[in-house]
C-alpha cells in the first residue's frame, strides 16, 4: 500500500517552498526488484519539508521512518533515519545524515550536483595514475580534465557505529567495519585532491575459510588527481 501527498507553495517563484509525505505498508520489494531474495514485508514513512528551486540551491529535512519490518528474511527493528541539506550560505553549505548504523556531515563550499563526478574523476584518475607507474606498458594515455567543475572545498566527518544489518540484508557477510572517517575533498580545474584520516576501531574480513579481525586501526591518505 503506497500513500503520496504534496504540497508546493509557488508565491515566491524564486524560493518556491515544498512540503511531501510518503508512506508504503507491507510493500514486498522482491517484487519490485525482481528478486526473490529480497522478499520482505517492509512499512515505511518519509517527511520532506523544504524550499529552493534546484538541486544547488535547495534547503530540506528529510525524515524517514522504519517501522518494523523483514527483509530477505532479516529483521528491522523501528529506526529512524534524518538527512538534512542547508545551502542558504554559498560558501558554507552542510549536509548532514544521523542514524542508528552510521553518522555522516559535509561542510564548506561546494556544488551539490558536481560532487558525484568530483569523486569518480578523483577515483578514475588516481587509478590511472597507479597502473601507468607499476604498469607503463599497459597504461593508455589519456587526457585528464576538470573544466566543468567549479572550484570547491569541503570537510567530511563520517562515524560508522554498526554497519553489520545493512550488510546483512545486501548480502555482504565479507566485511564489516566500525570507526571514523575524517578530511577534506578540494578541487577546480586542475586538480582535485583528497586528503584525510581513518580512525577504525575494528574491521572484520572474510576471504575463502580465513577470517581477520583488525583493530585500533589508523590510516593517514593524501590523493592529488592533476588534469593534463
Amino acid at each position: 500500500k503506497f500513500h503520496f501527498n504534496s504540497i508546493i507553495d509557488f508565491r515566491n517563484i524564486e524560493i518556491p517552498k515544498y512540503q511531501a509525505e510518503l508512506s508504503m505498508l507491507h510493500v514486498d520489494l522482491s517484487k519490485i526488484l525482481a528478486n526473490e531474495n529480497f522478499t520482505s514485508d517492509l512499512s515505511v514513512q518519509a517527511n520532506i519539508e523544504g524550499y529552493g528551486k534546484d538541486m544547488n540551491s535547495v534547503s530540506a529535512d528529510i525524515n524517514v521512518l522504519f517501522f518494523p519490518s523483514v527483509i530477505g528474511g532479516h529483521k528491522i527493528h523501528k529506526n529512524e533515519i534524518k538527512f538534512i541539506i542547508s545551502q542558504d550560505n554559498p560558501k558554507n553549505k552542510s549536509i548532514s545524515l544521523a542514524s542508528s548504523f552510521v553518522d555522516a556531515t559535509i561542510n564548506g563550499e561546494f556544488v551539490l550536483t558536481d560532487i558525484p563526478k568530483s569523486i569518480i574523476d578523483l577515483f578514475n584518475t588516481t587509478s590511472y595514475a597507479i597502473i601507468r607507474k607499476l604498469k607503463p606498458d599497459d597504461a593508455i594515455e589519456e587526457i585528464v580534465t576538470f573544466k566543468n567543475i567549479y572550484p570547491f572545498e569541503f570537510n567530511y566527518v563520517v562515524k560508522v557505529k554498526d554497519i553489520e544489518s545493512i550488510l546483512s540484508i545486501l548480502q555482504i557477510k565479507k566485511y564489516n567495519f566500525s570507526g571514523d572517517l575524517t578530511g577534506k575533498i578540494y578541487g577546480n580545474a586542475d586538480v582535485v585532491s583528497l586528503k584525510g584520516e581513518i580512525n577504525g576501531k575494528q574491521l572484520f574480513l572474510e576471504k575463502k575459510n580465513d577470517k581477520y579481525l583488525f583493530t585500533d586501526i589508523n590510516i593517514n591518505y593524501e590523493i592529488d588527481s592533476i588534469s593534463n
